[in-house]
């Protein structure tokens, strides 16, 4: 969001580390979606965290590689050089302490790199408003039923189905809050209820259910 117009802006992204074709088909993934923008892409090396905060992007996807120390470190050097930029570890799905390493190198997310390319975007763009995914469930969509995706607002009242649409579009309690012309108690009381109705555990996991509800 531009602070100075309240427009939305593009989101840029820096592809690092990891092995090189996967580089290649997160970057060409970035550049099929028109609010994202490849700021750069490099394997490690010492000029590495050079460009990246050269471009300061919004966000940097770290492959942790053959060797997991380099993407932990990177993660790290990032954080402490550009605390606004946010960082994903991509790392190996036998990778059983990902969620662990990545918490401890301060990134906002840690995704296996057999993740879905549609989770994955979900991911960059919910960091990208400042969430914080521990958990791969946090992002994933809930089980589909029958081929197709429940309705998830055929539970929710006439009020909670709004908030529910707003969640979608990234907005914060408050924006919500100013939005319906409510209190934001009532609104985290009305977050609170649409969670236990639709049988979810985190507002991100509310935001994805949201975002690809086709209802009106």
């Amino acid at each position: 969001m531009d602070a100075g117009t309240g427009e939305r802006t593009a989101i840029t992204v820096f592809v690092a580390g990891g092995h090189e074709l996967t580089r290649r088909g997160i970057a060409a993934l970035i550049a099929d979606e028109a609010d994202l923008v490849l700021a750069g892409q490099g394997a490690f090396g010492p000029h590495l965290l050079t460009r990246i905060a050269s471009g300061r992007p919004d966000v940097v996807v770290i492959g942790m590689g053959a060797s997991s120390q380099d993407g932990v470190q990177l993660c790290h050097d990032v954080r402490t050089r550009l605390p606004d930029s946010a960082c994903i570890l991509m790392t190996e799905p036998s990778d059983t302490s990902g969620s662990r390493v990545a918490g401890n190198a301060g990134a906002a997310a840690c995704l296996p790199t057999t993740v879905p390319a549609a989770t994955f975007l979900r991911a960059l763009r919910g960091v990208a408003r400042g969430d914080k995914i521990r958990r791969y469930d946090d992002v994933r969509v809930p089980e589909r039923q029958s081929g197709r995706l429940a309705n998830p607002r055929t539970s929710l009242t006439e009020q909670e189905r709004r908030i529910f649409a707003l969640i979608g579009q990234g907005k914060t309690n408050h924006e919500i809050a100013v939005s319906l012309v409510i209190a934001e108690k009532t609104v985290k009381n009305h977050v609170t209820a649409i969670l236990s109705k639709l049988n979810l555990t985190s507002r991100t996991q509310a935001a994805i259910l949201a975002s690809g509800s086709t209802e009106p």
